[in-house]
């Protein structure tokens, strides 16, 4: 209130003034700064080409592992792969025998070649292979390629994951 006159934004000149200049500026800024900084999260895509016992879980296994290798970035699985995604990994594995399994990754970042990675062989001595395994073998498949981790960390660098 000001003497005596009683003024709120609906009904006051002075208030409506107040009111759209606020509008005004909020409109200006444009979004708020945390909306603003929001990227769009990167996406990894994987084709797992699999023939062993309980595949998903060795699929999930090299999930969980490209997720560690690119935090923030989006694993998706895809059936097909599509040469035309920014970063394209694929897994072709098979069982050798009960206790052993072999496979590598391939691998295209951008608009470079296809590149693929040495053979990895994975023995279990006291057990047979089952998802328990699997985690040492997509950890293995990741350290055995350079190349491959280099092209990841690239990735990284330019989708600003960390």
């Amino acid at each position: 209130m000001v003497r005596g006159v009683r003024c709120d934004f609906s009904t006051c000149s002075a208030g409506r003034a107040v009111l759209l200049g606020i509008l005004a500026v909020t409109i200006a800024s444009g979004p708020s700064t945390a909306m603003s900084q929001q990227r769009a999260r990167p996406v990894v895509t994987l084709h797992c080409a699999v023939t062993a016992p309980q595949v998903e879980s060795l699929c999930l296994a090299l999930v969980q592992r490209l997720a560690a290798e690119v935090p923030g970035a989006v694993i998706r699985r895809v059936a097909t792969p599509v040469d035309d995604t920014p970063m394209l990994v694929a897994l072709d594995a098979a069982v050798v025998s009960a206790r052993q399994m072999s496979g590598r990754l391939s691998w295209k970042h951008g608009v470079t070649a296809r590149q693929q990675g040495p053979e990895v062989r994975f023995d279990v001595i006291d057990a047979t292979l089952s998802a328990t395994v699997y985690d040492g073998f997509a950890r293995g498949l990741i350290r055995a390629s350079p190349d491959f981790r280099l092209a990841l960390q690239t990735f990284r660098n330019e989708s600003g994951t960390f």
